[in-house]
């Protein structure tokens, strides 16, 4: 028995030990111009790691499949290896020149810029192995699909065939594909449970013909596939038509009222509930991104006291104070309503994770250290943290050791 547990303890360390000296891919630092001469140069390809910084899966890939001894020696060998943020810089070029349409998006592409292979989310090193030796072999068929795309766009049968691919690939032209193919086929196929399901996924707006259609056969989607499913896929149109005409404002431009009048004129002659919660939503949004923070927290907290929200969600109270935090609000009445909130986020979450308390504590701090008057909470808060801090690692030692345990309680169960 001590023979089979030194065995297994060796090649867990001798492993990690390997991974130390190896340090895992290297990412080149530096423009994307200096990248793709660097690989004209040493004719290889380029591998992008395309993340944002709130990706769960894009750091898991980061911390656990970068770092592995395999992976790092066939990248490093085979590839200039480049990673960037898609949400900030030259990354949003990046994205938009490569379509990237989810996160993390895995990118091969040759010195002269032009896509060869691409894969999407958290995989584990074998399947990461795989995709990079497609990437080598001359990658996947796109450029074949696409040109036949667009020289047969009217014929179905191709453009669902595109449009397969583009959804497999997270691609950001998926939509405007789906849209064309929606437009092409007989409008009979809406009732097809896949091409509903393709409607309610990529239909932004209730001023689309599909959706006129819809509601022109009502009676008819309704006995197919349920009253309150139809309602419920009909009034998300309106919510997403109104976060259209927001992102303009997120970006700096005025909000088109009357677009938005001319929607909630719709949603009173279709008859939807939701108008209530969804103007709320709206103003709600509005103030937040023009920062006019203390209309901002009056108007969710008049909001919840007149109970225009049924069901508050953790996600719902986290989406309310973050942006006090990251848009740097100052103001000492608008942060004592954040420091309540994140309470509220706290209380109302049921699943137990000493990652998510210490998500809210984080928070926390960060809120108090915007209010010079709260040294003492602070000082308080930031010990509960450190606290915090030592019992998860404390519960990540436990975990580890648990399936450690595990392992070779079944290495033993097999030699025997």
């Amino acid at each position: 028995m001590k023979e089979i547990i030194l065995v297994v303890w060796l090649g867990l360390y001798s492993g990690l030990v390997l991974a130390q000296q190896n340090g895992g891919v290297h990412f080149e630092k530096g423009t994307w111009a200096e990248i793709t001469a660097k690989a004209r140069k040493e004719k290889k390809l380029i591998f992008i790691d395309c993340y944002t910084s709130w990706c769960v899966p894009c750091k898991k890939l980061a911390a656990e499949v970068f770092p592995n001894e395999k992976v790092a020696a066939f990248f490093n060998s085979n590839f200039i290896c480049f990673k960037t943020d898609i949400e900030v810089g030259a990354g949003v070029a990046l994205a938009k020149n490569y379509h990237v349409g989810a996160y993390p998006t895995l990118l091969w592409v040759d010195g002269a810029g032009n896509l060869v292979h691409r894969a999407v989310g958290f995989m584990k090193a074998a399947p990461l192995l795989a995709e990079a030796s497609k990437a080598l072999s001359g990658g996947y068929a796109e450029v074949a699909l696409e040109a036949d795309y667009n020289k047969h766009k009217d014929d179905p049968a191709v453009v669902a065939a595109y449009l397969q691919f583009l959804n497999k690939m997270a691609d950001s032209r998926e939509r405007e594909v789906a849209l064309h193919y929606l437009s092409i086929i007989p409008k009979e196929r809406y009732f097809e449970k896949d091409i509903y399901q393709l409607i309610a996924k990529q239909v932004q707006t209730p001023f689309s013909p599909v959706i006129t259609y819809i509601y022109a056969n009502r009676n008819s989607f309704d006995e197919k596939f349920g009253k309150a499913n139809v309602e419920s896929m009909l009034a998300e149109k309106y919510t997403r038509n109104a976060s259209q005409l927001l992102s303009a404002v997120k970006a700096g431009k005025v909000f088109d009222e009357a677009a938005f009048q001319k929607l909630l004129a719709m949603m009173d002659e279709k008859g939807i509930t939701s108008k209530e919660e969804l103007v709320t939503t709206v103003r709600i949004k509005e103030l937040q991104y023009s920062r006019n923070w203390m209309a901002y927290v009056t108007r969710v907290n008049n909001a919840v006291k007149k109970g225009v929200y049924k069901n508050i969600s953790t996600r719902t109270w986290v989406d309310w104070y973050s942006p006090l935090i990251t848009g740097k609000c100052t103001d000492s009445t608008a942060l004592e309503t954040a420091l309540y909130w994140i309470d509220s986020a706290f209380k109302s979450n049921e699943a137990f994770s000493m990652s998510n308390f210490k998500g809210y504590w984080a928070d926390k701090v960060a809120v108090l250290e915007r209010m010079p008057d709260k040294a003492r909470d602070l000082a308080v808060i930031k010990s509960e943290l450190m606290l915090l801090s030592e019992l998860e690692n404390k519960q990540e030692a436990f975990y580890k050791m648990q399936a450690e345990r595990k392992k070779m309680l079944e290495a033993m169960l097999h030699q025997q």
